[in-house]
């Protein structure tokens, strides 16, 4: 996505804008760097049917640095990113990405609160970032 909302900033104000358009249930967020798991689709899948009633879900992302994120299911920055995020689509379009590196600890918590709270912290690992070899599954099929 080209949209730059003016600030030059890539990243956030695509994730904002996108979201906006989307016309799907579901929103999830991802990033240039970053890879889904193999199991990724099946794992939002599950968690999306096992709602009560449509809420963010968190998700589990391993981090450049091989930790995985989140470490505890609390909402703080520096324990979120923006691949770990699903969101239904009536959420996904009220949140504003900040404009700065924690832009997705911003949308994380503004969907917590349109939720009243509501969320899921889900342990599977859905996206890999800078993925080694190991990591490509799509390859290691071929």
């Amino acid at each position: 996505v080209t949209h730059d909302g003016g600030r030059h900033c890539f990243g956030q104000p695509q994730r904002t804008y996108v979201a906006r358009q989307a016309r799907a249930p579901w929103v999830a967020f991802t990033q240039d760097d970053n890879i889904a798991t193999r199991d990724a689709l099946a794992y939002i899948e599950m968690a999306i049917e096992q709602q009560p009633s449509p809420r963010p879900i968190f998700f589990r992302w391993l981090a450049p640095w091989r930790e995985v994120i989140w470490r505890v299911p609390i909402l703080f920055a520096g324990n979120i990113d923006a691949d770990c995020l699903v969101f239904p689509r009536a959420i996904a379009q009220e949140v504003v990405w900040g404009l700065h590196y924690e832009g997705d600890f911003d949308a994380a918590r503004q969907a917590y609160e349109l939720a009243g709270g509501e969320v899921s912290w889900c342990e599977d690992i859905i996206s890999v970032a800078r993925p080694d070899a190991e990591h490509l599954w799509w390859k290691a099929a071929a």
